[in-house]
C-alpha cells in the first residue's frame, strides 16, 4: 500500500510485494499479503471507510501495524492468517468470516488485539480456529468452529440455532 491509507482507494494496491498501483481495490474474489513492503513506516493503518469484502488475508508484516474498522465489517470469504502479533485493530468494527460451501476456512493468530472487534461466523463451512487472539466477541451463526490449539479472549460467545 506503501502507508496508510483507505482500503478503497486503488492507488494503494499493486500486484506485487512493493510494487505500483495496480489501480484498483481488492474484492471479494481476492487474497492479499500485507508485509514490510506494504507501509513506509510503523504504526500505520489500512483504513475501512465502508463495509468491504476480501477472498483471503495473509498479514506477515513485522512492525506495528493493522486496521482501522471504523465500524465498518470486513467479510473474509476464505482464511484470514496473522502469523505476526504486529497486528492489531485499532477500532470497533465487525469480522464476518462467510466461507464458501463445503470448504475449509482457517483463521491463524498469534496473540493479535482485536479487542474491539466482533467476530461473526456465517459459513456454510468448517473454520478452523488456532493461535491467540483477543476479540470483544465471537457470534456463531452457521457452519463449524474448530478450535485448534487456540487461545481465545473473547468477551462474550454466542451460538445461534444450537
Amino acid at each position: 500500500m506503501g502507508g496508510s491509507g483507505d482500503w478503497s482507494d486503488p492507488s494503494h494496491w499493486a500486484l506485487t510485494s512493493g510494487g505500483v498501483s495496480a489501480g484498483v481495490a481488492p474484492d471479494q474474489d481476492n487474497r492479499i499479503i500485507v508485509d514490510e513492503n506494504s507501509f513506509s513506516a510503523d504504526n500505520e493503518w489500512i483504513s475501512l471507510s465502508g463495509n468491504a469484502s476480501i477472498g483471503s488475508i495473509t498479514w506477515l508484516n513485522k512492525e506495528q501495524t493493522g486496521l482501522n474498522l471504523n465500524g465498518h465489517a470486513l467479510t473474509v470469504r476464505r482464511n484470514l492468517i496473522l502469523p505476526s502479533d504486529k497486528v492489531s485493530v485499532s477500532s470497533v468494527g465487525k469480522i464476518i468470516l462467510d466461507g464458501t460451501l463445503n470448504s475449509e476456512n482457517k483463521v491463524v493468530a498469534n496473540n493479535n488485539d482485536f479487542s474491539k472487534v466482533d467476530i461473526d461466523v456465517s459459513a456454510n463451512s468448517i473454520v478452523d480456529f488456532g493461535g491467540g487472539l483477543w476479540v470483544n466477541s465471537i457470534n456463531l451463526i452457521s457452519g463449524t468452529l474448530n478450535l485448534v490449539d487456540a487461545s481465545l479472549k473473547v468477551g462474550l460467545l454466542k451460538v445461534n440455532g444450537a
